[in-house]
């Protein structure tokens, strides 16, 4: 009896050391392929799901012992398997990739960087070249009323509620998730400007990034933004027309040039026809536009030119005469650069 006790022991050491040698190699062998893998693991996804996709670029066999393995890892280390783009080097073990599903440390991560002044549509058409983010879907979460309710904001899209900067965004990353992300940055941004100005016209949220949109997309120096943003609030004071060339161009689908018969379209955007600022903003403004919306300059300024040496700066004038000599000048500079 005591041999055959010793027998089956022998039998279940040598079985448990002959499995665990089976497990380890397995495990920690090498991926040993050509090139990078790239693996897509959706938001949601189980540990079985996660498995069959591991297991059609070849990695992660058997499915049994590596169904196992995820779960074991899931319980006795209560970590979670991270969703996003994974791009594997092809020269780790097997071990290694399971770990970084846990870590995130081969997430494939692009760096994506927004301009100032631009529409939510050049939001989207740059996620979707840079970090293949589908621009389709962007646009459509966007401008869905379920969002804008949630964000509180009063617009067809979260146009002007997108702050410029550069992320770092997971590749083939849902337009939900990027948008929540541009989003948080922006209110977090506004929170602590608006914290530190007298906003003295003690505009809306949503009319401070109208204003500051027609600012960015006014003057690119930062010593004009407040002086042209004191300028508007001079012309809104004084019930005048706005006249901003760059809210025609937004209603326009924004067309660059603007002619003489453009100022005449009926669009609550053109400010040649109708007073006040427009519906919502015409791009997403940076936060030195932002802050110049805030904290306007005080000044009797209410015409402004472009002085048309290439700078994109401005001369400012307080009465119509006055306008109509930079204007002459603007006038003549053109000229003698196209002759």
């Amino acid at each position: 009896m005591k041999k055959i006790f010793i027998y089956l022991s022998l039998v279940l050491i040598v079985g448990f050391v002959t499995a665990a040698l089976y497990c380890n190699y397995y495990i920690h062998q090498n991926i040993n392929k050509n090139n990078p893998v790239k693996i897509s693991i959706p938001k949601g996804t189980g540990v079985g799901k996660i498995v069959d996709i591991l297991n059609k670029e070849d990695l992660a066999q058997p499915k049994w012992l590596f169904e196992i393995y995820l779960k074991y890892l899931s319980i006795i280390d209560r970590k979670y398997l991270q969703a996003g783009v994974y791009l594997f080097p092809k020269n780790i073990t097997t071990s290694e990739l399971i770990d970084a599903l846990f870590t995130s440390k081969y997430l494939y991560i692009a760096r994506v960087t927004f301009p100032e002044g631009l529409t939510y549509l050049n939001f989207a058409s740059i996620l979707q070249k840079d970090a293949l983010v589908d621009s389709a879907k962007f646009v459509k979460y966007a401008e869905s009323d379920s969002l804008l309710n949630a964000r509180k904001i009063h617009g067809k899209s979260v146009e002007g509620y997108l702050l410029p900067d550069t992320y770092e965004i997971y590749m083939e990353s849902s337009a939900k998730d990027v948008i929540d992300k541009l989003l948080d940055a922006h209110e977090k941004m506004f929170n602590r400007i608006n914290s530190q100005s007298s906003n003295p016209q003690k505009f809306s949220r949503h009319e401070i990034l109208t204003l500051a949109s027609i600012v960015e997309a006014e003057t690119p120096d930062d010593s004009e933004r407040s002086k042209v943003s004191g300028l508007y609030i001079n012309r809104i004071k004084k019930n005048m027309l706005l006249q901003a060339d760059p809210t025609v161009a937004y209603a326009l689908g924004n067309n660059k040039r603007i002619f003489y018969n453009d100022l005449k379209t009926v669009n609550p955007y053109n400010t040649y026809k109708y007073k006040g600022l427009p519906p919502g903003p015409i791009n997403n403004p940076g936060a030195k536009s932002i802050r110049a919306a805030l904290n306007p300059d005080s000044h009797n300024y209410i015409y402004m030119v472009t002085i048309g040496d290439g700078t994109r700066r401005h001369n400012f004038s307080k009465t119509y005469s006055e306008h109509q000599k930079y204007v002459s000048q603007y006038r003549r500079r053109l000229k003698s650069q196209t002759n």
